[in-house]
């Protein structure tokens, strides 16, 4: 039998203990739940060993006392490879129900709140799976196959990537925050299971909102990934990337340059959906874009851009 999953931030040490100690009582109680740190990486990709521990699992829980990127990207994966998810809280910590509103994607999920890890064990073993996020699945829509999530600060940095794909005529969906505040579940759900690419901005720490930007496009980069869509993640110039989709990241600078491999990248992400929707039969509701950097490789290869070792 496949243990469940728990997936928490490493940080602080005592939160994550107390996580451990609670699937330890709820494995003695007959719940096999292994939390993420019992789960071997050595010598493997850990992106590719959490989804395929996640892939295998019963059902994801997933603990968001403390903002952590890749815990909100593994929620999405879980949520569209249509795994249960149970979202937790330590409600006794300052601000941690309040920064769950804020973020505003648990709105139809919900989570589960406790106080210590007697409490969490006690509500993992009274819990009762149930997956229901297929509800929001939607077939493709080849009117508007790019989907972008959008920023409330509307920098150069934004403007470049929105200008990039307009100029290139494909035509796209988008989440505009200024519009809508909250990225709720069900709404992420529907839109990026129609979406035939994906295309988020990360924005730089100096920027209003970033964090709860980045947490957004963290859990949309697990949606698109679980349902078969490699993402485009852009970000300002270099910095560190979560692990988990550390791969899906290009760089972006201000002032473009001809090896600008961001720009490039938009422009042939929109290359690729354009062509693929004007050959696609409209009844055909299964058309994904796969392997974009792959795509991309070959085609920068075959034009003499990258050497082919």
């Amino acid at each position: 039998m496949q243990k469940a999953f728990f997936a928490y931030p490493a940080e602080p040490a005592h939160h994550a203990e107390s996580i451990r100690h609670a699937c330890g009582l709820a494995n003695r109680a007959g719940v096999e739940i292994a939390p993420w740190q019992q789960v071997s990486t050595i010598g493997l990709s850990i992106n590719s060993v959490v989804e395929s521990t996640i892939g295998s699992a019963p059902f994801l829980a997933a603990d968001l006392t403390y903002y952590n990127f890749n815990v909100l990207y593994e929620i999405g994966y879980a949520i569209a490879k249509g795994k249960p998810v149970l979202p937790t809280v330590n409600d006794a910590v300052e601000r941690a129900t309040e920064r769950i509103e804020e973020l505003g994607i648990f709105d139809t999920i919900g989570y589960l709140r406790y106080q210590n890890s007697d409490e969490l064990a006690d509500s993992i073993i009274d819990w009762r799976t149930k997956e229901w996020t297929g509800d929001y699945v939607r077939p493709r829509d080849h009117t508007k196959p790019l989907f972008i999530l959008d920023t409330d600060m509307k920098t150069d940095f934004r403007n470049h990537i929105l200008n990039t794909v307009k100029n290139h005529g494909v035509q796209f969906r988008a989440f505009d925050p200024t519009e809508t505040p909250r990225w709720p579940a069900g709404q992420a759900i529907a839109a990026i299971s129609a979406s035939s690419g994906v295309i988020l901005p990360l924005l730089g720490s100096d920027i209003k909102h970033h964090v709860i930007h980045n947490l957004r496009a963290a859990f949309t980069a697990g949606l698109a990934v679980g349902y078969g869509l490699e993402p485009l993640l852009i970000q300002l110039n270099n910095a560190p990337a979560p692990v988990d989709y550390r791969r899906f990241v290009k760089t972006q600078h201000l002032v473009p340059r001809q090896s600008d491999m961001s720009t490039n990248t938009v422009k042939q992400l929109c290359s690729i959906i354009k062509g693929r929707e004007q050959q696609i039969d409209p009844g055909e509701e299964d058309f994904l874009v796969k392997s974009i950097s792959d795509r991309l490789l070959l085609r920068m290869r075959a034009k003499v851009l990258l050497p082919t070792s």
